[in-house]
């Protein structure tokens, strides 16, 4: 009987004490036997005891953690399409200023080939 009353608390998730009351009276003798047996009997049993957690909450902490590995992963994503950013205006900066290197050097030769024009027409003339 007292194993039946007992059931949830020796095989379920709790810790349980259990107090054997027994009695020096040699009347009592059986009983307090009776009482030791059931006491060790009961402390040799051994609990794997396990978080009770309902589905809900256990899907609730999952979705939760989603959606945490996603937001880093968005967070790493931006930094990367930021620095990308930043490597094209770099790169834009050293095209224009290739391109406007380019523009004052065909404009000096521009000039330079005008100049041996003129060069070339004197000395024809001579």
């Amino acid at each position: 009987v007292l194993t039946c009353l007992l059931q949830d608390s020796l095989g379920g998730n709790s810790k349980t004490v259990m107090i054997a009351n027994v009695g020096p009276a040699g009347y009592n003798f059986d009983e307090t036997q009776s009482t030791l047996r059931y006491a060790d009997q009961a402390k040799r049993i051994k609990n794997k005891p396990k978080e009770n957690v309902d589905s809900s909450d256990a899907l609730l902490q999952n979705l939760q953690a989603q959606v945490a590995r996603t937001e880093d992963e968005m967070r790493r994503r931006d930094e990367e399409i930021q620095r990308r950013r930043d490597e094209i205006i770099k790169k834009d900066a050293e095209n224009e200023a290739l391109r406007l290197s380019l523009l004052n050097a065909n404009e000096l030769r521009v000039q330079n080939l005008g100049e041996l024009e003129k060069e070339i027409a004197l000395s024809k003339e001579e």
